[in-house]
């Protein structure tokens, strides 16, 4: 199965945990409730089990970037990944030629056009950023200009 299956897959089980949210929790607080009788609160735990085949709750919901689906790397509070994370940041797309250059606006352009956060300016105050780019940036610098040659 493809990342795009699995990415449409999370956003499946996202739209239905969000619209379950309301029944699971009146169905959680029932069986939770020890003032009940036990028939009550165990038939409440059996319409927890079966509320909407298990896509109700959201230990279903796993976080997959948004852009290309992957599911490792993902930093949560812009939903994509630290691949992605780069591409975006280090294209520029007033150069002309072939290497590409950090820009920083145009990251927090697209984080802004994603709608993922408001704020963009705390964009490189997340923890993850600062070691993805420097990762990019020094594999970027290792494989052009040194003048190495791959040899088997």
């Amino acid at each position: 199965m493809g990342a795009k299956a699995q990415l449409l897959r999370d956003i499946r089980k996202r739209l239905s945990a969000e619209q379950m949210e309301v029944q699971r929790r009146a169905f959680l607080y029932v069986a939770r409730n020890t003032t009940l009788p036990a028939t009550v609160r165990h038939k409440a735990q059996l319409g927890l089990n079966t509320l909407n085949g298990g896509e109700g709750r959201m230990g279903a919901v796993k976080n997959r970037c948004w852009e290309t689906g992957r599911g490792r790397g993902v930093i949560s509070k812009f939903g994509l990944c630290r691949v992605s994370t780069c591409i975006v940041a280090f294209a520029d797309s007033s150069s002309s030629n072939s290497e590409q250059k950090l820009s920083v606006e145009n990251f927090q352009a697209f984080i802004k056009q994603a709608g993922r956060t408001d704020d963009v300016n705390h964009v490189f105050l997340h923890p993850c950023l600062p070691i993805s780019f420097l990762w990019y940036f020094h594999r970027r610098t290792m494989d052009s200009g040194l003048g190495r040659t791959i040899s088997k």
